[in-house]
Order: C-alpha cells, then sequence, then structure tokens
C-alpha cells in the first residue's frame, strides 16, 4: 500500500504547483522508506500539497518503485490512503476545496465538460444575452411595449405562445449561467426537463399557428394565409431537428452547446422580422448580419483560438441563410397544392 503511495508522490513531483520545491534524493531504497515515514505521520511538507493534487485530479498516470506503471482514480485512491490505519496523519491534511460538492464529475462526460474551454464558456452568456436583446428589440413595438401599457389586444393564445417562448429563452440563460460557472452536476439535472420544455415551446409554436392561420383565413383570401403559414411553419421544422441534436449530443459538450445557441437563435427569427427600422421587408443582407449575430461571436471566438470554426456553427448559419432563400417556396404552386389539404382540414377541423 504504502510503496503506491510513494509511487504517487514521485509521480507527482513533477506537476506539483509552482513553488513547492521538489524533495532530495538519495538512494532509491533510503527515499522510499523516508517518505514513507513522512507520510505516514504527516510531517512531510510536501504532503498536503500531494494529497490535494490527488483530489483535484481525475486520473493519475505513476510508477511504483519496481517501474510499474499504474493507473488510480482518485476517488478511489485517496480514500484508501486517508482511511489506512497505517497513516493516521494524512486524516488532518487535505484541505477542503472549495465548491468540491457540486463540481465533482460523476461520469465520464462530467469530466469532458469540465475540460472544455473555460473562456469559451464565459462568452456564451453575453451570446445569450445578445439573443434576449434581439427578441426584445424586435418585439417591443408590437407586442412587449403596448403589454407594459396594456395596450396589446390579441387572442389569450398568443400571450400563453409568448409566455412559454419567453421561459424558454430564461431556461436557456440559466443553463448557459450554470455552465459558465462549472455548477456541471446542476446543469445536467435541469437539463432533461428543459429539453422536455423543448417540446412544450414546439407544442405552443404549433397552437399559435394554428390560431394565426384562422385569423388570416377569416380575414384575407386563402393565397396569402397559406403563404404566411409557410413562412412561419419552417421557422419550427427548422427549430426542432437542432433541439434533437442537442439532446442527443448531451454528453459531448462542445457539440451540444453549439447546437442549443444555434437552435435558440432560430426562435428569434420573427423577432428580426419585425425591426422595421432594418427596413421594410428587410433585406437578406441586412436580416443575415443581425439574426446570426450571436453564432458570428462565437465563430470568431472559435477562429481566433483555433484558427478554424467549428462545423456546428457553419451548419446553422447555412441553415439560417436557407431559410431566408426559401420563403418564395410559399407562393410556388406545389406549396399552394399542399397548402389546400391543409386549409380543407383546419375549416373541416377547427374553422
Amino acid at each position: 500500500m504504502w510503496n503506491d503511495t510513494v509511487g504517487v508522490y514521485w509521480g507527482a513531483m513533477a506537476i506539483l504547483p509552482n513553488g513547492v520545491a521538489a524533495p532530495q534524493q538519495g538512494s532509491c531504497e533510503e527515499t522510499q522508506k523516508g517518505v514513507c515515514q513522512e507520510l505516514k505521520d504527516g510531517k512531510s511538507p510536501h504532503a498536503a500539497s500531494l494529497a490535494n493534487l490527488l483530489a483535484r485530479e481525475g486520473r493519475l498516470e505513476y510508477l511504483t518503485h519496481n517501474g510499474k506503471s499504474k493507473s488510480f482514480g482518485s476517488a478511489t485512491l485517496l480514500p484508501r490512503c486517508l482511511s489506512s490505519r497505517d497513516a493516521p496523519g494524512v486524516k488532518n491534511i487535505v484541505q477542503p476545496i472549495e465548491n468540491a460538492a457540486d463540481n465533482t464529475p460523476e461520469h465520464p462526460h462530467q469530466r469532458d465538460f469540465l475540460g472544455t474551454n473555460w473562456t469559451a464558456r464565459r462568452l456564451y452568456l453575453p451570446a445569450t444575452i445578445l439573443v434576449i436583446v434581439t427578441a426584445l428589440i424586435g418585439f417591443w413595438p408590437t407586442y412587449f411595449g403596448p403589454a407594459l401599457r396594456g395596450r396589446v389586444h390579441v387572442p389569450p393564445l398568443i400571450h400563453l405562445h409568448a409566455v412559454v417562448y419567453v421561459t424558454w429563452l430564461a431556461l436557456f440563460a440559466t443553463q448557459v449561467a450554470l455552465a459558465a460557472t462549472n455548477r456541471v452536476k446542476l446543469h445536467m439535472r435541469l437539463g432533461r426537463w428543459i429539453m422536455a420544455y423543448g417540446v412544450i415551446v414546439v407544442i405552443a409554436g404549433l397552437m399559435a399557428v394554428a390560431q394565426g392561420f384562422g385569423t388570416r383565413l377569416a380575414t384575407e383570401d386563402a393565397f396569402r394565409a397559406q403563404r404566411w403559414l409557410f413562412g412561419v411553419l419552417k421557422d419550427l421544422v427548422f427549430f426542432v431537428p437542432f433541439l434533437v441534436a442537442g439532446w442527443i449530443y448531451r454528453r459531448k459538450p462542445e457539440i451540444h452547446k453549439r447546437l442549443m445557441i444555434v437552435a435558440t437563435t432560430i426562435l428569434v427569427l420573427p423577432a428580426v422580422s419585425r425591426m422595421s427600422f432594418l427596413g421594410t421587408p428587410v433585406p437578406i443582407w441586412r436580416f443575415m448580419l443581425v439574426w446570426p449575430l450571436p453564432v458570428y461571436l462565437l465563430m470568431i471566438h472559435d477562429f481566433c483560438r483555433k484558427r478554424l470554426i467549428h462545423p456546428v456553427y457553419l451548419i446553422g448559419v447555412a441553415t439560417m441563410l436557407t431559410m431566408r432563400l426559401i420563403l418564395p417556396i410559399g407562393s410556388s404552386h406545389v406549396w399552394q397544392s399542399t397548402a389546400g389539404w391543409i386549409t380543407a382540414f383546419y375549416r373541416a377541423t377547427l374553422g
């Protein structure tokens, strides 16, 4: 047991914090006996550093006295050292690690998450704030502003739709904040419920589409109503694959976080469409300059740090551009034929 501990001790000297001097080495046998005794008595000047190093490192490669390579997880090795009857002094030299109860990884994918770049995780906060600001600016003249003054008059279903979508933005911002502050366990526990809430977002979107489509059928001609229907349905059609992919890749944080920021950015397309100061209708180049701004911010960070851009961002921007380029399909004969069936079904069931 103590021979193994000495092996860890010597293997760890190369990665001890700056300012901790390496031990004086005599013969291998003499040094081994001396270190064993120091660790047993808790008097070694390096014992506290070693114990804390073991507590912090997920895995530690080391060589034992006979040259055989071994590997232990600190979660199993450290308790074994601390509970040994041969080392009563070690119990008192381990210093508490701040937030260890919340941050200690229990699964490999949690360790992967903690291994992601700290600056990149923090950068998702301003990117998320930018998404929220985009939604507020876009909907302020037509919804949020009048709602604060008590002058907005829309069906209750539209209010419900707004509440569901604003709640999604709040939950997403919460998840980003938890990830940025290394509260991984809580982030992952909430994640499964927030993903389930994504289904509610889709359902609320479909209900709002049905409400808007019915209103337009009653007040406008069928062609304009069907063209509007294509425009709003495509938003959900493109949002859902990114949401599902985010769930599938939830244990691969480098992919997961990028999928989720792209999915949430897709949701604020209607807000950009309402920014009349960009033009009416908004020119596509201005649209693609403003709408993907949160994604552009993260792409620039990727390029500056790694000299490359993650494929998820490229796919996301290409998807957003596609969503604008396919708008003319809403006036095509193919879509009008399909929308005719949808209109007939709507009038037979809900009309």
